[in-house]
C-alpha cells in the first residue's frame, strides 16, 4: 500500500500533492530539479527547486519532513507561475505592452484623460481613501512599469470584494509595488488556497 502522509489543514496527502504538481509541471514543459536540500536540525527541512533550462525560475520550500518541504516548494512554484512573479522585475517590451493583454486576459485598461485626475472606475472609495488619503496620486504614478505604456493608460486587475462579491479594479502597479508576492497562494482546493493566502497576509501584519 502506498504511504499517505497527511498534515492538519491540508486537503490532500503530501504524496498526492507532490505527484500532482510534478505531473502538471512536466506536462507544461518545465524541467524541475531539486537543486539543494538543507536539514540543519531534526524535523526542519528546506529545499530549493528550479527549472534546469531557466534557473532564474525557482522556488523554496520548508517543512518538518522532506516530503512536506518538497510539497511546499512545488506549491510555491505554482504560486509564482500563476502570478507571473518570475518576471515581475522586468520590462516586457513594446510587443507585449501593445498586445491583447500584458498580465492577464481579464485585465482592464483605463485611459488617462487628465494628467492630474485618476480615471473613473479605478479602486473603490475605501481603497482610494486608504491608498491616497491626501489626494496626491496622479495617473503617471500608476502606470505599470512592466509595460510602461502611458499612452494606453493604467492597467488594473479585477479583485472580488469578499464582503459583497463586487468587483474592484486595482492597478497592477499598486500590487507590484506594495505587496509583491504577499497573499499569493496555491492549494489542493480553492478553500485551502484561500486559507493559505489569508494566513500569509496575516503573518506579515
Amino acid at each position: 500500500m502506498t504511504e499517505q502522509t497527511f498534515i492538519l489543514g491540508k486537503d490532500a496527502a503530501l504524496e498526492d500533492s507532490i505527484a500532482k504538481f510534478q505531473q502538471k509541471l512536466t506536462a507544461l514543459g518545465f524541467n524541475i530539479e531539486e537543486a539543494s536540500w538543507l536539514n540543519p536540525v531534526p524535523n526542519v527541512w528546506s529545499v530549493h527547486i528550479r527549472d534546469k533550462d531557466c534557473p532564474q525560475c525557482f522556488s523554496n520550500g520548508k517543512g518538518a519532513s522532506k516530503k512536506a518541504a518538497l510539497a511546499s516548494a512545488l506549491g510555491e512554484y505554482f504560486e509564482r507561475l500563476s502570478t507571473n512573479y518570475f518576471f515581475a522585475d522586468f520590462y516586457l517590451g513594446q510587443e507585449i505592452a501593445n498586445g491583447d493583454f500584458v498580465h492577464y486576459p481579464n485585465e482592464k485598461w483605463f485611459p488617462i484623460e487628465d494628467d492630474a485626475l485618476l480615471p473613473n472606475g479605478i479602486l473603490d472609495d475605501y481603497l482610494l481613501d486608504y491608498f491616497d488619503p491626501n489626494a496626491e496620486l496622479t495617473p503617471e504614478l500608476l502606470v505599470d512599469l512592466q509595460s510602461g505604456n502611458y499612452d494606453r493608460g493604467i492597467v488594473a486587475m479585477p479583485y472580488v470584494r469578499q464582503s459583497d462579491e463586487q468587483t474592484v479594479y486595482i492597478p497592477q502597479s499598486i500590487i507590484a509595488n506594495l505587496y509583491v508576492s504577499n497573499g499569493m497562494s496555491a492549494g489542493n482546493t480553492k478553500f485551502e488556497a484561500r486559507v493559505q493566502g489569508l494566513s500569509e497576509v496575516l503573518s506579515v501584519m
